[in-house]
């Protein structure tokens, strides 16, 4: 299910055992810079702020997000080999989008895939009251904390070929790479 990141801020968190009543509010998530891919969500339950790790939910049912049972909610401190990740993490509402230095808008909202946690385009906007416009995840160059590198020029081919892809992790594996070429 591809699902956008302002849609999901706000979505309840409930127990496979009970669909009636919620655990827990989806509040933010984790994105790892040089993937694209949302390694944890912020949960906010009874125990206050805590992360949810895209392991550890069952299924995205409609606005839902259902989990085993409110166990999984963990403290960050608790979660050492996520600890570098959370150091590198960066906003990415609201960052600038960049190309060849100059800046093309503010990422206004973005688009994930449920199953495999990576996000699959960003939404920026230049003006307040300009048009939207979408930047796919084989245009972007990298993300850190100045915002968003884009080539709007790239192709998805271009994109699997390219060795300075900071988003190599999710590119398909050689034998797909094969196929591509082939186009």
């Amino acid at each position: 299910m591809i699902v956008s990141f302002k849609r999901l801020s706000g979505w309840f968190v409930f127990e496979k055992k009970s669909l009636k009543d919620p655990v827990a509010t989806m509040k933010d998530c984790g994105v790892d810079s040089d993937t694209g891919k949302i390694f944890a969500y912020w949960v906010f339950g009874i125990a206050g702020l805590q992360v949810l790790r895209p392991a550890d939910i069952w299924s995205w049912i409609g606005g839902k997000v259902v989990v085993e049972d409110e166990t999984v909610f963990q403290d960050p401190q608790k979660l050492p080999r996520l600890a570098d990740l959370f150091e590198r993490e960066v906003a990415i509402l609201g960052a600038p989008v960049w190309q060849a230095g100059k800046k093309l808008g503010t990422v206004k909202d973005f688009f994930f895939d449920t199953e495999t946690q990576f996000i699959l385009s960003f939404v920026y906007k230049k003006y307040w009251f300009s048009a939207k416009k979408t930047v796919f995840r084989y245009q972007v160059i990298r993300i850190t904390e100045a915002g968003l590198e884009v080539d709007l020029t790239r192709t998805k081919k271009e994109a699997f070929m390219s060795e300075s892809n900071l988003f190599a992790a999710s590119m398909p594996p050689v034998q797909e790479l094969k196929e591509i070429t082939d186009l």
